[in-house]
């Protein structure tokens, strides 16, 4: 079978879906990138079934998905690639007709604009309401020309059952014109590290600053929490609980090891506490989780950028990478707590606190 569409574009995308006619057959989805819209195509056949237009969206179709028994069945990539368009958006459809369900904006794991999407994949269900999730991958978050790559690179992980933002994820920077492209690719790849939930990997194919020849990584992530979090977090002034998270080794010889947290206010200031002892004491309607405090680590929440999106919200995120030389300061076979307080103007007391986490420092 092959199949022709007559315009500019015809098959800038394409994933294999569902059988959505009863034939028992799966469906073709095709992306079009002018004018800009996705067809579900018979896989029988080759007639369309129907199509879907991006609603003013740049670039919509660039990118496509099947998000399997999601509610909203598959996604389709629009990326904004010009300076003067403010953010790229994920629109969720109900492969049931092409009903929107709805659109996901990049905000939710900080101001990466331009580049959002740059990838999608479907994610098992990691957070125990019975729904899959929706992995994006973005690469820049500022237009920089032709190349239109920056340090700001992440893979931001969706709940397909209300949109809320699970996880973000910000690539180590190396510092230079060009990042190493984190969030270029995104895949779930089953549960590797045997913790009973998927893991996932995001590609970065240029790791180097430096035009060229460069290597590439893939740095894969564990679905499940560090087994060494406790103390419970506070929830903020619009309802949200954050979580605290470690991904990389702590290891005075390596600088992959770090901190982080999500579902924090956006762009808000904050700090990592680091001490000596664990607690759980009553403190301004939350707990503080950490006893004899020895680092404190200034942080800022990314998140929905205040200059595009005027309302707080819950999509900030907090990362610290604890390079060997913190790591180093703490000392080998140390263990040591943290945890997150951020401020919280809605809050009566003006600030919130995320759970806490344990860890121990390696050789």
């Amino acid at each position: 079978m092959t199949t022709s569409g007559g315009t500019q574009g015809f098959g800038q995308s394409l994933a294999s879906i569902g059988d959505l006619d009863g034939d028992t057959v799966p469906e073709l989805l095709l992306g079009v990138l002018i004018p800009g819209e996705v067809r579900v195509l018979s896989g029988a056949t080759g007639a369309e079934l129907y199509r879907v237009s991006g609603p003013g969206a740049v670039a919509f179709g660039s990118i496509v998905a099947n998000l399997g028994d999601l509610d909203g069945d598959f996604g389709v990539g629009a990326p904004a690639r010009t300076p003067n368009t403010p953010e790229g958006r994920v629109f969720v459809y109900s492969g049931a007709g092409g009903m929107l369900i709805r659109s996901l904006h990049g905000g939710g794991g900080g101001s990466i604009g331009a580049s959002f999407p740059t990838s999608l994949a479907r994610m098992e269900d990691l957070n125990g309401d019975g729904v899959g999730e929706l992995l994006v991958g973005a690469v820049s978050d500022l237009f920089t020309g032709f190349y239109g790559f920056t340090n700001n690179i992440l893979a931001i992980l969706f709940s397909d059952a209300d949109g809320s933002v699970l996880r973000s994820l910000i690539g180590p920077t190396t510092g230079g014109l060009l990042g190493e492209q984190f969030g270029y690719s995104v895949v779930d790849v089953g549960d590797i590290d045997g913790g009973g939930l998927a893991d996932f990997a995001v590609g970065a194919p240029r790791f180097s600053p430096y035009l060229g020849k460069s290597p590439g990584t893939v740095r894969v992530f564990s679905g499940e929490r560090s087994p060494g979090v406790y103390c419970t977090a506070k929830t903020n002034s619009l309802g949200c609980t954050p979580t605290i998270w470690a991904d990389g080794s702590p290891s005075v010889t390596g600088n992959g090891f770090e901190v982080s947290a999500h579902s924090v206010l956006n762009d808000r200031k904050g700090f990592l506490l680091i001490g000596d002892n664990p607690a759980q004491e009553p403190f301004g309607s939350g707990f503080s989780c950490v006893g004899g405090v020895r680092l404190r680590l200034t942080a800022y929440s990314y998140g929905s950028p205040a200059s595009i999106y005027a309302t707080p919200d819950c999509s900030g995120a907090f990362y610290t990478p604890l390079v060997s030389y913190y790591l180093q300061k703490i000392g080998v076979g140390e263990t040591v707590y943290m945890q997150y307080r951020y401020t919280d103007p809605g809050d009566p007391l003006g600030f919130g606190l995320t759970d806490a986490i344990r860890v121990d420092v390696l050789p």
